[in-house]
């Protein structure tokens, strides 16, 4: 197949087709996963700045001494909470007071502006982050290995320090990767089905173009069966008669 693909004008021009379309598909999946797992990443950043808000907000109404046990009731794998002395929040990636999730935070809980701090990961939300998950992704196939935070919510409680609210990553493992290899998979089949098409289309051209040869050198051969489609047909029609119109001069 790959000799097919090389040498002949039909083979070239699929193995063109192949590796644009292939490309296309590729790219086209990558971004519709990426798109799509944005969506959802924005969706948990929402539900964390909400669990946040609702958890000051049953901290204070409940004795401190039961704070500890109802933080950990409530943190699952994906959404962690605790008290701890400072504010987990990333310094080089807070939130700007204007963004829409810090104004979601602001409008949910009590707590004045300077004592809430919002911080987003760009490698997962911003869309430059496309470029960096595709030049350097990090893979890991433990579903606890290289888990990193995608948002973290900080709200003051006084002198028992920060409710830390953290939203973290499934994986480290690049999910758009499976998606694009499925579809490659997918697409070299396609590819494989219409190159064996391809040729048997062809064939009956190759065997015309080893009789015309054969006719030259001035060798006898049977009758071409007429195969393929009509236009090939009626090509190794003429050709046969041909070959009769010289053989009887």
């Amino acid at each position: 197949m790959i000799g097919y693909l090389q040498k002949s004008l039909p083979g070239r021009v699929i193995g063109l087709l192949i590796l644009v379309f292939g490309l296309v598909n590729a790219a086209t999946v990558y971004i519709f996963f990426e798109e799509r797992g944005r969506a959802v990443r924005w969706t948990h950043m929402e539900d964390l700045v909400a669990r946040s808000a609702s958890m000051g907000r049953l901290l204070d109404e409940t004795p401190q001494e039961l704070h500890a046990q109802i933080l950990e009731s409530v943190s699952t794998e994906r959404f962690q909470f605790a008290i701890q002395p400072v504010a987990a929040v990333d310094v080089n990636n807070i939130a700007e007071r204007e963004h829409p999730l810090f104004t979601q935070l602001l409008a949910k809980t009590p707590s004045p502006s300077d004592q809430v701090n919002l911080s987003i990961s760009p490698r997962y939300y911003w869309c430059y982050s496309w470029i960096k998950n595709l030049l350097q992704p990090r893979f890991s196939f433990n579903k606890q290995d290289g888990r990193r935070p995608l948002a973290i919510v900080s709200i003051r409680r006084g002198d028992q320090g920060w409710l830390n609210g953290v939203l973290m990553s499934k994986s480290a493992f690049p999910g758009w990767l499976i998606a694009v290899l499925v579809a490659l998979c997918l697409f070299t089949l396609t590819v494989v089905a219409v190159v064996l098409i391809v040729r048997h289309v062809t064939r009956p051209l190759e065997v015309l173009t080893d009789a015309s040869e054969q006719f030259g050198r001035g060798e006898t051969f049977d009758l071409l069966p007429e195969q393929g489609p009509e236009d090939v047909r009626r090509t190794t029609r003429a050709f046969n008669r041909m070959r009769d119109r010289l053989e009887r001069y």
